[in-house]
């Protein structure tokens, strides 16, 4: 298991740089701001539609006022391999200068923990200037003849799940599967979320979950024309590494409140332990931008200074609650210690999922 906290602090850490300036350069390029005049990619490793793509396309809004130099910022999807082609080509292609930047979902950071001989990253390379926790909701489609999770055992077609990856976020999808006795094939291979809700839509799959942002802009709409029944929520992991309820949702049971119901007892054991470590790291910090540990100080200050003047903004938390939830953006050190604290996984529960993937065949 790699270890996130390197001796120089790799994501708390700064990255200074010295640079020398000519006496005679003209002040006012010395003093220009660092993205004035530039681009800004917000590099996502999804297609477009996913709660990944949500949350770029809201900060993208917000962004070129807020960091100074008023750059223009765009969006760039490149999906492939669950997220890991396009994290891949942000460590090995990107330069270092800031004006690309990596947002990641828990299907980018699972993969890391887990190990995967196609991950051809280190998280200790790159350093957060922002994250974003948030919830997930388990839907159904009404046909299946489920109306809440008293019904998840009789269901009156058989269940179909599609995910990207069973060493990304889907992981957790199939350890609730697999805690809460649900008998559903799942189908692995699709480049994002956003492409699984329109299976769904297509009736290739019955089930699905989305994650808050794409829940609410995309899928409430189905709620409502019938076509879709939420299920629970997948719950939130307090302070004390709890599951407790998802305040956007608070009419839903979580996922320990179906377990509660079907078996009698609070769940505990190797299986719950595991889906809470995955839990905390696929969703506790789902959201993160990345830049590399190298990148030019001056382009960090802009970008911090940027989320943070985000996080703030009245307009823009209004907006957070509509799109997002309403969960806290953090910037700063709280994103470093978050993002340090989510991927120190404990070895055990990881050492569980990776032999709980090889008994279903799929890793």
């Amino acid at each position: 298991m790699r270890n996130f906290n390197s001796p120089m602090g790799a994501l708390a850490g700064a990255a200074m740089v010295i640079a020398g300036l000519s006496v005679a350069a003209p002040v006012h390029a010395q003093d220009a701001p660092y993205y004035e005049g530039k681009t800004l990619n917000l590099l996502v490793p999804f297609g477009p539609g996913g709660g990944t793509d949500v949350w770029a396309r809201y900060l993208a809004e917000y962004l070129p006022e807020a960091i100074e130099g008023s750059p223009t910022v765009l969006v760039e999807n490149r999906p492939g391999g669950g997220s890991i082609t396009g994290v891949n080509h942000f460590a090995m292609q990107v330069e270092p200068d800031g004006e690309t930047v990596l947002i990641t979902s828990g299907s980018s950071i699972q993969p890391y923990l887990l190990e995967d001989p196609a991950v051809r990253y280190d998280l200790a390379d790159w350093r957060p200037v922002a994250a974003n926790p948030v919830g997930a909701i388990f839907y159904v489609h009404p046909s299946t003849g489920i109306e809440s999770a008293d019904d998840l055992g009789s269901a009156s077609e058989e269940l179909y799940y599609g995910g990207i990856s069973a060493t990304g976020n889907d992981l957790v999808m199939l350890l609730i599967f697999d805690l809460l006795d649900m008998n559903v094939q799942s189908i692995m291979g699709y480049d994002g979320k956003g492409p699984i809700r329109v299976a769904y839509e297509r009736g290739e799959v019955n089930t699905d979950y989305q994650v808050t942002p794409a829940y609410t802009t995309s899928v409430e709409p189905l709620v409502a024309a019938d076509q879709a029944v939420p299920i629970f929520t997948f719950g939130i992991i307090d302070a004390n590494g709890d599951v407790v309820a998802d305040e956007a949702f608070p009419d839903l049971p979580t996922v320990k409140d179906v377990y509660i119901s079907i078996h009698g007892e609070e769940p505990s054991g190797q299986a719950w332990e595991a889906y809470k470590t995955f839990l905390a790291a696929g969703f506790g910090v789902q959201k993160i931008m990345w830049v590399k540990n190298d990148t030019p100080e001056q382009a960090v200050a802009a970008l911090e200074e940027a989320i943070r003047q985000i996080a703030e903004d009245p307009e823009a938390i209004e907006r957070g609650v509509e799109v997002l939830g309403g969960y806290p953006l953090l910037y700063g050190e709280d994103a470093a210690a978050a993002a340090r604290s989510i991927v120190n996984a404990d070895p055990e529960a990881a050492a569980y999922a990776m032999s709980f993937l090889e008994e279903l065949g799929l890793r």
